[in-house]
C-alpha cells in the first residue's frame, strides 16, 4: 500500500477513525508527522470511496522506520564449570550507582520551564499594559476651592499615556486671593512662575496696562497653590487671561504606580513650560465673552470722553467768554458812575445798587457752579484729567479777582466827599480803564491757551 508517487503522498484524502469520530482528510506526509508526533500506528484510517479500513502501520509501515526491539541475544556457549574463573571476595567487588535518565521527568522540567517563563512575561507585559493607561485621576479638593471649581478640573483630570506632555488646568477662589493649576500627571516638584497680564486681556474698567507678578509653590498630588503673590505691576490679582511662565525642578514619581511606570517612560527632573492660563472665578469661555464686552463698553467710554472731552473745552471757552462779558458790563457801569451830570451820592448809590443785583451773586454762583463741574469730571475720570482740572483753579482766579477789584472800587468811592470826587472823575475813569484792560487781556489770553491745549492734547 505504500508504492504511492509523491503526488499521492501529498494528496489530503486519509481520515482517521477515532473512539471519539474522525478526523481528516490527511496526507501520508501529515499522517507520517501525526505518528512522530505520538499517533499510535494501530489506529485505522479510511480513504474516501473505498468501503474497508486499513491499520495505519499497513499504510506507513513500509516507508517509516519501526522500532523491532534489541537484536535477539547470542547462544550461550558450552562452558565446562572448570573454565569458569574463581568466585572473588565480596569486599573485593566495587559497585558503581547507575543514574537512570528518565526522558519522561526531563520532559516535565522544560515543560515547567517554559510554563514559569512565560507567565513571569506575561506578568510584565500585563503590568505594562496597565501602567500604560492610568486613565481617570483622584485626587483631593483645596479648602478654598469650589465645589463647581473642582467638578469641571475632575472631569478634566484624564491620563491616557504616561508620556503624556506635562499640562495643567486652572481655577480661582472667589475672592481672587489664590488660584491653582492641577495636572493629571503624577510629579512632585517645586515650581517658580512668572505672570503677565497686558490691557486687553485684563477684566476691569480701569486704566490698568500691565499686571505683572510671580510666585512659588509645590505641586504634590496633583495640585499647586499659589497663594504669596508678589506684584511687579499692579496691587492685586484680577480677573483676566495671563501669560505664565513656569520652571518645574527636583521632579519625582509621587507613587508606587507612577515609579513603577518609571520603569518603561523616562521622568525629567526639570519642567520648563510656557502658555496662557485664564485666572477667573467664572470659565474661561465665560471670561473670553465678558472681555470682549467690556472691549466694547470701553470703546462706547472712550467714545463719551472724546465727546466730554470736547465738551469740556466748550465749556472752558464759555466760561471764559462769560468773564470776559461781565468784565465789560462792570467796566461800562463804573464808567457810567463816573460819566453821570447827577448828584455824585445820588449816582453813586443807584451805581452799587445794580452791580449787586446784577453781579453780586452772579460772580458767587460762577465760582460755585465752576467747582460742580469740576467735581462730575473727576468722578467721570476723563482723559487728561490732571491737565483739565488745572482749569478749575485759573477760572476761579479770574472771578475771584474782578469781584474783589470791582468791590475795591465801591468802597474807594464810598469815602469821597462830593466835591473830591467830581474833582478827580477823570483820574477814577482811568483807574477803571486800566484795571479792568489789565483783567480783560488775562481772560483773552486764557482763551488763546484753551485752544491751543486742545489742539495739542488732540495731537
Amino acid at each position: 500500500m505504500s508504492n504511492f508517487s509523491q503526488t499521492d503522498k501529498q494528496a489530503q484524502q486519509w481520515f482517521l477513525l477515532l473512539p471519539d469520530g474522525h478526523e481528516g482528510p490527511y496526507s501520508i506526509i501529515q499522517l507520517e508527522q501525526r505518528v512522530s508526533e505520538g499517533l499510535s500506528l494501530e489506529c485505522s484510517v479510511w480513504k474516501q470511496g473505498e468501503e474497508e479500513t486499513h491499520q495505519l502501520k499497513d499504510l506507513l509501515l513500509p516507508d517509516m522506520p519501526v522500532d523491532d526491539g534489541p537484536p535477539a541475544l547470542p547462544p550461550i556457549p558450552d562452558v565446562e564449570l572448570n573454565d569458569l574463573p574463581p568466585d572473588l571476595p565480596l569486599e573485593d567487588l566495587t559497585y558503581e550507582p547507575v543514574v537512570e535518565v528518565s526522558i519522561k521527568s526531563s520532559s516535565q522540567n522544560m515543560i515547567r520551564l517554559v510554563v514559569g517563563v512565560s507567565f513571569i512575561l506575561c506578568l510584565l507585559f500585563g503590568a505594562k499594559y496597565l501602567l500604560d493607561k492610568p486613565g481617570q485621576v483622584s485626587w483631593s479638593r483645596p479648602q478654598k476651592m469650589t465645589l463647581d471649581s473642582y467638578q469641571v478640573l475632575s472631569d478634566k483630570l484624564v491620563l491616557n499615556d504616561w508620556d503624556q506632555p506635562l499640562f495643567f488646568n486652572e481655577a480661582t477662589s472667589p475672592d481672587y486671593s489664590r488660584f491653582w493649576l492641577v495636572t493629571p500627571q503624577f510629579y512632585n516638584c517645586d515650581i517658580a512662575g512668572d505672570f503677565t497680564a497686558v490691557e486687553g486681556d485684563i477684566l476691569t474698567i480701569d486704566d490698568i496696562k500691565t499686571i505683572k507678578f510671580n510666585s512659588k509653590s509645590k505641586l504634590i498630588d496633583h495640585v499647586a497653590e499659589f497663594n504669596k503673590i508678589e506684584f511687579e505691576e499692579g496691587v492685586k490679582l484680577l480677573p483676566g487671561f495671563y501669560k505664565m511662565n513656569l520652571k518645574l525642578t527636583n521632579c519625582e514619581a509621587s507613587t508606587l504606580k507612577s515609579k513603577l511606570a518609571g520603569l518603561f517612560h523616562t521622568i525629567p527632573s526639570e519642567i520648563d513650560l510656557s502658555y496662557r492660563i485664564a485666572i477667573s472665578a467664572q470659565k474661561a469661555e465665560y471670561l473670553s465673552i465678558a472681555l470682549k464686552k467690556l472691549a466694547e463698553e470701553k470703546i462706547k467710554i472712550e467714545e463719551r470722553k472724546r465727546l466730554n472731552s470736547d465738551q469740556f473745552w466748550q465749556d472752558v471757552q464759555q466760561k471764559y467768554q462769560t468773564l470776559l462779558a461781565v468784565c465789560l458790563q462792570i467796566e461800562q457801569g463804573f464808567l457810567d458812575i463816573l460819566n453821570t451830570k447827577k448828584d455824585w451820592r445820588t449816582s453813586l448809590r443807584t451805581g452799587i445798587d445794580k452791580y449787586t443785583k446784577s453781579f453780586g451773586a452772579l460772580l458767587t454762583n460762577f465760582v460755585i457752579s465752576n467747582e460742580a463741574d469740576f467735581k462730575k469730571l473727576r468722578d467721570d475720570k476723563v482723559n487728561n484729567l490732571s491737565i483739565k482740572t488745572g482749569y478749575e483753579s485759573k477760572i476761579k482766579s479770574l472771578t475771584t479777582n474782578m469781584g474783589q477789584k470791582s468791590m475795591t472800587f465801591i468802597e474807594n468811592w464810598q469815602k469821597l466827599s462830593v466835591k473830591s470826587a467830581n474833582s478827580q472823575r477823570e483820574k477814577l475813569k482811568k483807574e477803571v480803564r486800566t484795571t479792568f484792560s489789565a483783567i480783560k487781556k488775562d481772560i483773552e489770553k486764557k482763551i488763546i491757551d484753551v485752544t491751543e491745549e486742545q489742539a495739542k492734547l488732540a495731537e
